[in-house]
């Protein structure tokens, strides 16, 4: 019979980690590049729209703080939670790839932003 259901304690694979890893690393990837493109065409859809003195730090750190919750699920959530379930090898696998991850990525956009 299938067991659908894991048990709690039930250690997951080295792969599994690795895949989750990696899965949040391009989550991550893929956050940053949509930030990316709202910032950079933030002017076409708010053309009227002119930030002062106050506004403008305000949106920027909103921004970040938001960031940084967003990327810190993307990319220690998994980790965080088989670190709660003791299972601190796999947590450090799945943060390391995801984090290869992100080098790699970070690597490949060097390389084509010098290319074009």
């Amino acid at each position: 019979m299938f067991n659908l259901f894991k048990k709690p304690n039930e250690q997951i694979q080295t792969n599994s980690a690795i895949g989750y890893g990696v899965a949040g690393g391009l989550a991550e990837a893929v956050y940053v590049a949509l930030v990316v493109t709202f910032l950079s065409s933030a002017e076409n859809f708010l053309p009227n729209f002119e930030l002062n003195k106050f506004f403008a730090p305000m949106l920027m750190l909103l921004i970040f703080v938001i960031s940084a919750g967003l990327s810190g699920l993307a990319v220690f959530g998994y980790p965080a939670y088989l670190a709660l379930q003791k299972n601190y090898k796999n947590a450090a696998i799945a943060a390391v790839s995801a984090l290869v991850t992100l080098v790699v990525v970070g690597l490949l956009v060097a390389v084509v932003g010098t290319l074009v």
